[in-house]
């Protein structure tokens, strides 16, 4: 039976993603607890810090961009062959090399505009509900 087309099926699957934020990303599925993301899109460009290019605000969003690719910085420095620790320096100082940028949008579709300027609206939809998640998390202190 074509689970699609099984109505209870296709119940409990929408049951699930609503209470848990089931996400299939890149076909990789996981659990991400979330807050609600608001449809206001002044709400969206304040979480995103559009148009505030300063080092904190690119930080802020690199590490929204790490977050929704599911992988450790460790990870990610491996697959772009840097040390662990150029690539903190990048996310922390706000200063992105081309190559990493390069990395998130072939990867996971987060382009440059977005990372330098936090410009939302060019990702597709399912990138900008992950990324507003990822921005809306309180960081620990």
């Amino acid at each position: 039976m074509n689970n699609a087309n099984n109505p209870i099926i296709s119940d409990m699957q929408a049951f699930r993603s609503e209470i848990f934020g089931l996400m299939d990303f890149r076909g990789m599925s996981y659990l991400m607890k979330r807050a609600p993301i608001s449809n206001d899109p002044e709400a969206r460009e304040r979480l995103a810090r559009t148009g505030d290019t300063s080092d904190e605000a690119i930080s802020r969003r690199l590490k929204a961009a790490e977050k929704v690719s599911g992988m450790a910085q460790k990870e990610i420095a491996a697959h772009l062959g840097l040390s662990p620790t150029t690539l903190n320096s990048q996310v922390l100082s706000g200063r992105p090399s081309v190559k990493l940028m390069r990395y998130f949008y072939r990867s996971f579709r987060i382009d440059f505009n977005f990372i330098l300027h936090g410009d939302l609206p060019q990702l597709p939809s399912n990138v900008q509900m992950e990324l507003l998640a990822a921005l809306g998390e309180r960081e620990p202190s």
